[in-house]
């Protein structure tokens, strides 16, 4: 369930980049923003309620720019670079809480560490993303902070070492998945740490 809402997040975020991007290009066209100059641009929505916020350079986004709902709440908050999202970006619920962190590189994709986080603003998931795609290693947390699994990414599939952890932070199950697929033996603990085997995958 966790990494099913993480998924839908992540491509939550990938839309939102796009469609900042692509909005992006309207706002440069028309500005008519100098070559060199920054200057302070904002936007509203039709019921008057601030939908945009940043600075142009050149015509194109650059800086740390602000996005808000319809109704007023603080949506995200990302950063640009010559008008393509380059650095951190934040989305907010609309209660106001951070609900999702991450960064992206000079073109715009999503690089480093993808942080998704409860009401209360403890962290669920957290995932490194190569070139936008998961690449690297995956945590999940109890709403307490303890880290509950981990496990691996290679271009997005779940590939390497997976584990998961006791209320005490040992070993309770473990395996190994290879391009998706589980993966050689998979094993499970007792409280006095007996193995117990599961299953062999080929």
């Amino acid at each position: 369930m966790e990494q099913q809402t993480e998924n839908k997040l992540f491509k939550h975020a990938m839309t939102l980049l796009c469609g900042i991007l692509i909005g992006g290009v309207t706002v440069a066209m028309i500005s008519g923003g100098g070559l060199s100059s920054a200057m302070p641009f904002s936007d509203q929505w039709p019921n008057g309620q601030l939908r945009a916020k940043g600075e142009l350079r050149g015509g194109l986004e650059h800086g740390m720019w602000s996005f808000w709902r319809e109704d007023g709440t603080l949506e995200d908050k990302v950063e640009f670079k010559e008008g393509l999202p380059s650095g951190k970006y934040e989305t907010y619920d609309s209660d106001g809480t951070l609900m999702w962190k991450g960064q992206t590189d000079n073109d715009g994709i999503e690089q480093g560490w993808c942080t998704l986080y409860d009401s209360d603003g403890g962290i669920i998931t957290r995932t490194y993303v190569v070139g936008g795609r998961g690449n690297g290693l995956c945590e999940v947390f109890s709403p307490d902070g303890q880290r509950t699994s981990e496990c691996r990414y290679e271009d997005d599939l779940l590939h390497g070492a997976y584990r998961e952890y006791g209320p005490d932070g040992k070993v309770i199950f473990e395996g190994e998945f290879k391009n998706g697929k589980h993966s050689g033996t998979w094993k499970a603990y007792k409280e006095n740490g007996d193995e117990v085997l599961i299953r062999q995958f080929t």
